[in-house]
């Protein structure tokens, strides 16, 4: 009787050995599950490939768009940090010129119910006058038509109009003003 092989155990006849036909059929079928153990074996490792090229190529397309997505980011932050610069130097340039051309000048007078002067030391755009919490209210520009409040050079000048609702220099009263100068 003969040998096998050491790995499937085949049958190996020596010369003077008779063989069966079942002894064929048995090496046949131990050979085809081999092979098709081999082949499903190299279809998971060729699915493997597939899944580890579809990851990577997946990684790749996820990096390149955070790229993308950082990017547009470092842009719109960089459009906006130039907006708020433009915005601020702006900002800067009205508040210069604000400073340099308005100045509020307030403070009192006595009603003496005779024309009088009030210096304020500049030739004022326009002034309000006021008494008391609810009291009347005045405000004279450059062309407003109150005859009782006149701007002057210097300052203002307050004066009676008989049964006018703008009185603004009553004997005894203290009113308030806000020159804009």
């Amino acid at each position: 009787m003969g040998t096998f092989t050491p790995n499937y155990q085949l049958h190996q006849w020596d010369p003077q050995d008779n063989f069966l036909r079942t002894d064929f059929n048995t090496d046949l079928s131990k050979i085809d599950t081999a092979l098709k153990n081999l082949l499903d074996q190299l279809g998971e490792k060729a699915n493997q490939s597939t899944v580890n090229d579809s990851v990577s190529g997946l990684q790749n397309s996820v990096n390149g768009s955070i790229l993308g997505l950082q990017s547009s980011i470092n842009n719109s932050v960089s459009q906006l940090q130039a907006s708020i610069a433009n915005l601020q130097s702006q900002l800067d340039g009205v508040s210069a010129t604000a400073s340099g051309r308005c100045r509020i000048i307030t403070g009192t007078y006595s009603g003496t119910y005779q024309p009088q002067y009030i210096n304020i030391g500049a030739y004022p755009q326009a002034v309000i006058v006021f008494y008391g919490v609810n009291g009347i209210g005045v405000i004279r520009g450059q062309s407003s038509a109150f005859q009782s409040l006149a701007i002057t050079s210097t300052g203002f000048s307050v004066g009676v109009v008989e049964g006018s609702m703008d009185n603004i220099n009553v004997s005894g009263r203290v009113y308030l003003y806000a020159a804009f100068v």
